[in-house]
């Protein structure tokens, strides 16, 4: 017996500007996530799959349009695995940005977070603990991070530190 088992591509983007992470709340009808809070991001295009650097910076300019003139560094971060209905593969990126001027999109509200005010959102739990695992992590090393099946996270390592 073969299974086919569908495998999904996302690009996430946690931007600092000042003190704080600009944040969407998802939208309640929302097809993923409905009324959670993510960083922004979505699907990487068929074209994008071995570039997922060209499907962040797509995304953040469709979803703020913010274009690469406003972003002051953007890294990989994670690679974060879990399984749901299919698995999903989400490349979590974090940057700085210049300014707190953006524009509204469809899928959800844009909102500049303070970083306490963070904790108290309703995230993903992989999601969230990416974020959690980022803002007691200053380095430069990439991790995966996979959401098993008892909805535990575990992150290695998987490039030490390197140059930006």
């Amino acid at each position: 017996m073969v299974i086919i088992m569908l495998i999904n591509y996302f690009v996430t983007a946690f931007l600092r500007y000042k003190d704080t992470f600009l944040l969407q709340k998802r939208s309640e009808d929302a097809k993923i996530a409905s009324g959670m809070w993510y960083g922004v991001g979505g699907h990487v295009e068929d074209n994008e799959y071995q570039t997922p650097n060209a499907a962040v910076l797509r995304e953040i300019y469709e979803e703020t349009g913010l274009d690469s003139s406003f972003i002051d560094s953007i890294s990989l971060k994670y690679v974060a695995l879990n399984y749901e209905d299919s698995i999903y593969i989400n490349y979590i990126y974090f940057g700085t940005i210049d300014t707190d001027k953006v524009i509204a999109n469809d899928e959800g509200e844009l909102f500049f977070v303070e970083i306490d005010e963070i904790k108290l959102k309703r995230f993903h739990p992989l999601i969230k603990a990416c974020l959690e695992h980022r803002l007691n992590d200053n380095s430069n090393a990439i991790y995966s991070a996979v959401l098993d099946a008892n909805g535990n996270v575990k992150f290695v390592e998987i490039r030490g530190e390197i140059d930006e």
